[in-house]
């Protein structure tokens, strides 16, 4: 069977299915505005009244009443059919802090718009709503909403619910439509300077001859992301046609390990200070690493070695966000014993 011949048996039975099971009925919850049993009691009283009159003018105002009735339903239910629903999420996203949401609403019928629409998601406990006035056929529409989210981790979006009182207000119609996407919240920093009272001293001895911060050329190395410019070897560049970075012979490492010293296990709800403290680990490797130092952080022997820059940064935060989640694999990595000097911090 050929790729034509088994999209038009597809078309077929979407056809079939339009047909025996259309929109309305199944997906939907209708129900009836306060102005909707308002308008339904005044059919009722002029259906009375031209039952009791015979009055051929009472009756011509019933049929129209109930033809708007039933044009109403039929227009809100060409208002949220037809269309393609999308969200679009911020790269990062921190705790307890507002961020915007992108939803984007594509119309896919070719001469009427999708008009009137609500657009609901529960968002960590809280809904959140946008609304699409009009979506012109064939075009797409860009709304934005509000959201904060106030647990770290992962979270997982899963559907929305499109709404409508189109087009006289006389019921609300709702479709849930499965819009699944994920994002890791990370963690606030508490920003601030290192605590000298915290601090653990010097830890490890330093090995001649290894590439650190010194004067002595140790050699060369590609330039990597969070590189600080002034290593830039122009001249070396030059000859070899690749950005080469200068390495030189370790006198004073300006490094920093910050030790976390919590359980692995997420309490409960969660511990505040708990979460205070992996909010400071993280504002120490921030403030250490905008100060140009090199920044390790480890919890239970495991994290993220040694770097710098905000590639690095990134990895620190994503590993705070998720270390203790049983639902995602562990991040980080099995971290040995420094062998050169480095500042040691210890959070609990």
């Amino acid at each position: 069977m050929g790729a034509t011949q088994k999209a038009g048996i597809q078309v077929f039975f979407h056809r079939l299915q339009k047909l025996f099971a259309p929109g309305w009925m199944v997906n939907r919850r209708v129900r009836i505005t306060l102005s909707g049993w308002l308008y339904n009691g005044l059919i009722l009283f002029f259906g009375f009244s031209a039952i009791n009159t015979g009055n051929n003018l009472l009756y011509l105002i019933l049929a129209i009443m109930i033809s708007l009735m039933i044009v109403s339903f039929w227009l809100s239910e060409m208002a949220i059919t037809d269309m393609e629903l999308s969200r679009e999420l911020p790269e990062t996203i921190f705790t307890s802090e507002e961020f915007m949401i992108a939803y984007k609403l594509r119309s896919k019928r070719r001469f009427w718009p999708n008009a009137g629409i609500e657009i609901m998601e529960k968002v960590d406990g809280r809904y959140l709503t946008a609304f699409f006035a009009m979506v012109r056929a064939k075009k797409q529409e860009t709304v934005y909403a509000r959201a904060a989210i106030a647990r770290r981790g992962a979270y997982e979006f899963k559907e929305a619910i499109i709404r409508t009182y189109f087009p006289f207000g006389f019921f609300v119609k709702d479709k849930r439509m499965n819009i699944e996407g994920q994002v890791v919240v990370l963690p606030s920093p508490v920003l601030g300077a290192l605590d000298p009272a915290q601090s653990g001293g010097q830890m490890g001895v330093v090995k001649p001859g290894q590439k650190g911060s010194g004067t002595e050329l140790f050699g060369f190395r590609d330039y990597q992301p969070g590189d600080h410019p002034h290593w830039i070897d122009w001249k070396a560049s030059a000859r070899s046609s690749q950005m080469l970075v200068r390495e030189t012979e370790q006198e004073s490492e300006q490094s920093v390990v910050i030790i976390l010293k919590i359980s692995l296990e997420r309490p409960q709800p969660d511990s505040i200070d708990r979460e205070r403290a992996i909010r400071k680990a993280y504002g120490l490797a921030k403030y250490n690493i905008d100060q140009g130092w090199r920044v390790r952080i480890q919890v239970a022997g495991k994290g993220i070695d040694f770097g710098a820059g905000m590639e690095h940064l990134k990895k620190i935060a994503n590993f705070l966000a998720l270390f203790d989640d049983f639902k995602q694999p562990l991040p980080g990595e099995q971290l040995a014993p420094p062998n050169f000097r480095a500042r040691e911090i210890v959070v609990e």
